[in-house]
């Protein structure tokens, strides 16, 4: 998004560079459609990666508990090293 957002503003102000550029309309649904496709892809790799790590992946929200267990989804984990990766 924020190359996308650098990209028009270099449209709109570099003229003096001799280009003569009039930009119509911008849509955003093929925008958001690449950076959905893109962040797809990064996720599928990610898992791959941790498939072959022997690294255990949960999805779902969760909350750390009193007894430094981690819930998820109702269910508890405990592990020796815990990684919490959120967004």
């Amino acid at each position: 998004m924020y190359n996308c957002s650098m990209h028009a503003e270099f449209i709109r102000d570099h003229a003096d560079y001799g280009f003569d550029v009039t930009v119509n309309k911008f849509d955003w649904s093929v925008i958001k459609k690449s950076r959905d496709e893109y962040i797809r892809r990064l996720n599928g790799i990610y898992e791959n990666n941790l498939n072959g790590s022997k690294v255990e992946l949960i999805r779902g929200r969760g909350a750390f508990a009193e007894d430094g267990t981690v819930e998820v989804n109702g269910q508890k984990y405990k592990g020796k090293h815990t990684l919490i990766a959120v967004g």
